[in-house]
Parts: structure tokens; sequence; C-alpha cells
């Protein structure tokens, strides 16, 4: 899987590759409320799932399948800040879509 990013001057770039790999902890435990009962259909889940599985600085990135990736997708994220950001400070950011791994198949 192969990340290029079209260069702007003056901003750094950074891919991550996230995904989850084939045996991963797929049981979610509840949230509770300030009642101390569950919050339905909150659940937290194992930090298994969308993991970074590499990091690689600068504007292209290539990752290679080791086999037991289910998924696997890029998050680029730079140093310039968002022209319309959701929330103060934010960088503009983009996520390829997941590409399915060998153990998906």
């Amino acid at each position: 899987m192969t990340v290029e990013v079209k260069k702007e001057a003056g901003v750094d770039y950074a891919i991550k590759f996230i995904g989850t790999r084939k045996g991963y902890d797929s049981k979610g435990k509840p949230v509770l409320g300030k009642d101390g009962k569950p919050i339905r259909a909150t659940l937290r889940y194992s930090d298994d799932i969308g993991t970074v599985l590499e990091t690689v600085e600068g504007t292209k990135a290539k990752y290679t399948f080791s086999g037991d990736e289910l998924y696997v997708r890029a998050l680029i994220t730079s140093t310039k800040k968002h022209p319309n950001p959701s929330e103060p400070g934010e960088f503009e950011r983009a996520w390829t879509q997941p590409v399915k791994g060998p153990s998906a198949q």
C-alpha cells in the first residue's frame, strides 16, 4: 500500500498506517454512566482495533503487509492549521479508505 502527498511549501507531513490484525480482542466492555449503569449502545473496545502499525515522516510512504492484517488504512496529518476547524488548534488531515489485508480474504 503506497501513499503519496502533494507537498505544500512550509508544511510537514506524517503518514500513519492504521489497522487491525487477525486474532484481535473483539470483546467490548460497557461504558458506565454517572449512575453506575451501562450506557446503552456504548462500548469500549480493545486497543488491538485500529492500532498504529507504522509511521513515516514525509510525503511518501509504503506499507508492506505482513500477512495477519484484516485491514490497513492511512491517516495523513500535516503541520498546516485547518482553515475551518471543528475544534480549536486542529490541523489538516486526511484518511484513505481501508484496504483489505491478507487475513480478511
